[in-house]
């Protein structure tokens, strides 16, 4: 990956943390207490419109897996 790109990705995810602590604690912090196999992950939003969206998914044996290699990234 180039050198600078990741300069600039790692910049915006701390603007990213700094704006929204609660969010990026969050995703810190609940996969390593909480995920595993079976657990249900599910996501809500709402546009400021007012439209919701709701999508979710169960993780499997095979998703574990890939969270097990992307840590090691």
């Amino acid at each position: 990956m180039n050198p600078m790109k990741l300069m600039k990705m790692n910049a915006a995810l701390q603007q990213f943390q700094n704006h929204h602590p609660k969010f990026a604690k969050f995703i810190q912090e609940v996969p390593k207490k909480t995920l595993k196999e079976g657990t249900v992950i599910e996501i809500s939003l709402t546009t400021a419109d007012g439209q919701n969206y709701c999508s979710n998914m169960k993780i499997s044996a095979d998703d574990m897996a890939l969270f097990e290699e992307l840590k090691d990234l």
